[in-house]
């Protein structure tokens, strides 16, 4: 009879030191993903600014209260985001993408991308008021393009069509250095606690 009240007893702490960890945590949170740097700033033409960076989506698996990874994993489509403030631009369109690693391997994607940048008003605060300015803007995924964890360079080969159908040639060169990131944490407390 000692024995099994011995038991419940270590039982009964052992659910009570659960339900603390769960209610301060959410869960553990391990974290394992591909950082490439973030977003690159680039002028394509006067009055269309805009930045390139590898989207690295993250897979969360787990469950509540007792645990989480999140990870990422190849292959990494490229985001392009353009701001045209002029109102000029009406297009992008990509033939090449090229991606050369650090070790030497080069990947040529021979394809055409091509999007419409969208109306868009933008709203900003002044001392007199609301100001509301019309631009145009994309942001928009290639397909999943880079095929490895490993910093790279990637080259954009492409064109521009402006409102009066004039083309411009595109050629863009970006370095992503690769960093694998590794975080513990807790689900109620997004970054890392170590």
């Amino acid at each position: 009879m000692a024995t099994s009240k011995r038991t419940l007893t270590v039982l009964i702490g052992c659910l009570a030191v659960y339900l603390l960890y769960a209610m301060l945590t959410g869960g553990a949170v391990i974290a394992s993903h591909a950082d490439f740097g973030g977003q690159h700033q680039m002028e394509l033409a006067e009055g269309l600014a805009g930045d390139v960076a590898l989207d690295s989506d993250v897979v969360a698996v787990g469950l509540p209260f007792i645990g989480f990874y999140h990870y990422s994993k190849p292959p990494f489509p490229i985001r392009i985001q353009l701001w045209d403030y002029s109102a000029q631009f009406t297009r992008i369109q990509i033939n090449e993408i090229t991606v050369d690693y650090d070790d030497g391997q080069q990947e040529i994607f021979n394809e055409t991308w091509s999007r419409y940048l969208t109306p868009y008003d933008q709203i900003h605060s002044t001392p007199n008021g609301l100001v509301r300015s019309r631009m145009m803007r994309l942001s928009e995924n290639t397909r999943p393009i880079v095929s490895r964890d490993s910093s790279c360079r990637i080259t954009l080969r492409g064109f521009l069509w402006d409102n009066t159908g004039r083309t411009l040639p595109l050629h863009l060169k970006e370095r992503f250095e690769y960093h694998n990131r590794r975080e513990l944490s807790t689900h109620w407390k997004k970054g890392p606690v170590i």
